[in-house]
């Protein structure tokens, strides 16, 4: 669907399903300190899933928002391994 070979992402979809994928590495952000890469799965309401895994025993974050953009939810696997939910507001 959509490639940036500047930034070095590329946004794939099939059958109803969208990734986006990166090498972490944005130019912009050469030096900046090595941000680890992370899957982020677009959710319809990161509220109500930090609730949900929660309530199941699931370590997550805090909803992080970005006003009339974005919010964020860093959720974690038994072994420590760190996925993003993410909704556009």
């Amino acid at each position: 669907m959509y490639f940036d070979e500047e930034d070095r992402w590329i946004r794939l979809e099939r059958n109803g399903v969208e990734i986006a994928i990166s090498d972490g590495e944005f130019q912009g952000d050469a030096g900046a300190g090595g941000e680890e890469a992370v899957a982020a799965v677009d959710v319809e309401d990161v509220k109500a899933e930090a609730e949900r895994l929660r309530e199941d025993g699931v370590r997550v974050g805090v909803v992080l928002e970005i006003p009339g953009a974005i919010r964020l939810l860093d959720v974690f696997d038994p072994d420590g391994n760190r996925l993003q939910l993410t909704q556009e507001i």
